[in-house]
């Protein structure tokens, strides 16, 4: 392939991408019958991806993902709109070395808004679980982090509340030797109640 021809196809390439990882984060809703109510889009100033969605008891949708920002790095997005499309709030987070993303969200009864995903903490694979709560109107109400016994590689897979607004994080993390399960529980003022990590020593990481 010659110079010219694999320019050409970079460009397509990038293109491409661009395109597909704006599709990504954009939210769409139908109504009943399939017909196209809203559609809205998110981007930052490079790329951005969605990872996972939650409707509240208000109808509004909440959207999350990870978003580059300047190309120095990612970092969480995370957005609420009404019913009707309109976006309410936009919130990022970015942990200490800039390298975040998220993986599952959830809301509560009052519409408060949970994130969780992993976040690099520095030094060699030391991504920790990061999980954020908002308030219904926004605004970051606490973060806590979590580094598991390995000092390794550790992302949140699910997020749930309870109705008393205990909040429940689990994913896997790293031991040092071999993946756990690490379950995590936190009051509804963020204090960390509990951790449980499993492991069926049978099936030790590859």
């Amino acid at each position: 392939m010659n110079t010219n021809l694999r320019k050409t196809f970079g460009q397509i390439t990038v293109a491409l991408s661009t395109m597909l990882a704006l599709a990504a984060l954009t939210p769409r809703a139908f109504a009943q019958g399939g017909i196209p109510l809203w559609t809205n889009f998110y981007n930052g100033a490079d790329y951005s991806s969605v990872t996972a969605l939650a409707v509240d008891g208000s109808g509004n949708v909440v959207v999350t993902g990870s978003s580059s920002w300047n190309t120095s790095g990612w970092s969480y997005a995370t957005i609420k709109y009404s019913g009707a499309g309109v976006p309410l709030w936009t919130n990022r987070y970015e942990g200490p070395a800039n390298s975040d993303y998220t993986t599952a969200v959830t809301v509560d009864g009052g519409g408060n808004v949970f994130v969780a995903g992993r976040s690099y903490g520095g030094g060699g694979f030391n991504y920790d679980f990061a999980t954020i709560k908002y308030s219904s109107a926004g605004m970051a109400l606490w973060t806590n982090r979590y580094n598991g016994l390995g000092n390794g590689e550790d992302t949140p897979r699910a997020i749930a509340v309870d109705s008393s607004g205990k909040v429940f994080v689990t994913g896997g993390s790293w031991s040092g030797s071999h993946y756990d399960y690490a379950t995590l529980a936190y009051s509804s003022t963020g204090v960390p109640l509990w951790t449980n990590r499993y492991n069926d020593q049978a099936f030790p990481a590859a």
